[in-house]
C-alpha cells in the first residue's frame, strides 16, 4: 500500500497496516467466496461497510471504490427487491459456468496452453505451499488449491502482525507470492471478469478493485523492503 504522505501512513503504525491488510484480504475472499447471503447484503444497503470503504480510499483506492459502491446502488435502483437474487446469479454466472461462459477463479485456467482447465500446474504448486507454511484448508471446501480464494487467505495469513515483523525474510516472501503466485494470472481474470454478461457490474467493478489493491499491496511491500535494506 502506498499511501499519500500526508494521510494514513502517518497515522497508523506498521503493525496496524498489517492488521488493516490481514482485514482486506479476508474481505476479498469472502466476496469471492460464494454469493451474499442476506446478512452481509443488508450490511452494504444500511452502509454498515462505510468504515471499510473508507480504509480503502485513504489506501488510495477511491477511484475504484466509488466505482464498486455505486455499482451495487444501481443493482438497488434497478432491481428493488430482488437485488440480492439478481446478484447471487451473477455470481453464478461470472464465476460458476463453463471457461467459455465465465471468469474461472482458478490460477490453472490462465496457464499458458491450459485452455481453461483446471488442476493444472498451479493446483500442486500451491498444494505444496501451503503445507510449507503450515496453512490447512477447511474440510467444507471443495475447491482446489488455486482457487483465487485460497490465494487471499494465504495473503491475510501471511500478513498477519506477528508473521509480518519487519524482516527481510517474511516481507520478500509475501511479495514474492503476490508478484509470481497471484499476479502471474489475476489481471487475466479481472479482464475475463469484465466480458461476462451479468445483470450489474458489481463482480466486474469488485474485481478490478481487488487487483488495484493487490497492485497497491505490491508497492507496499517493495517499499517495506527498501526500508528494511537500508536499516541493516
Amino acid at each position: 500500500m502506498m499511501l499519500p504522505a500526508n494521510d494514513m501512513h502517518d497515522e497508523l503504525s506498521l503493525t496496524e497496516l498489517h492488521e488493516a491488510r490481514v482485514q482486506i484480504y479476508q474481505w476479498f475472499s469472502q466476496q469471492f467466496l460464494t454469493e451474499l447471503a442476506e446478512g452481509p447484503w443488508q450490511a452494504l444497503c444500511q452502509h454498515q461497510l462505510t468504515p471499510f470503504f473508507d480504509l480503502l480510499t485513504d489506501l488510495g483506492l477511491g477511484a475504484e471504490v466509488t466505482a464498486y459502491t455505486q455499482a451495487i446502488e444501481r443493482l438497488k435502483q434497478q432491481y428493488g427487491d430482488e437485488a440480492r437474487i439478481r446478484l447471487a446469479s451473477d455470481f453464478a454466472h461470472a464465476f460458476l459456468l463453463s471457461g467459455r461462459d465465465s471468469a474461472l477463479p482458478y490460477a490453472s485456467a490462465y496457464e499458458a496452453d491450459a485452455d481453461g482447465q483446471l488442476y493444472g500446474v498451479a493446483t500442486r504448486v500451491m498444494k505444496q505451499f501451503l503445507q510449507q507454511i503450515g496453512l490447512s484448508l477447511p474440510a467444507e471446501f471443495t475447491e482446489p488449491e488455486d482457487h483465487l480464494v485460497v490465494y487471499l487467505v494465504v495473503l491475510s495469513a501471511l500478513a498477519a502482525p506477528e508473521r509480518s515483523k519487519p524482516e527481510k525474510k517474511q516481507l520478500a516472501q509475501q511479495l514474492d507470492f503476490i508478484e509470481q503466485a497471484l499476479l502471474s494470472w489475476l489481471p487475466q481474470f479481472v479482464a475475463a471478469v469484465q466480458k461476462v454478461s451479468l445483470h450489474s457490474t458489481v463482480y466486474p467493478r469488485l474485481a478490478i478493485l481487488l487487483l488495484a489493491y493487490v497492485q497497491q499491496d505490491q508497492r507496499f511491500l517493495k517499499n517495506q523492503l527498501l526500508q528494511v535494506t537500508a536499516s541493516e
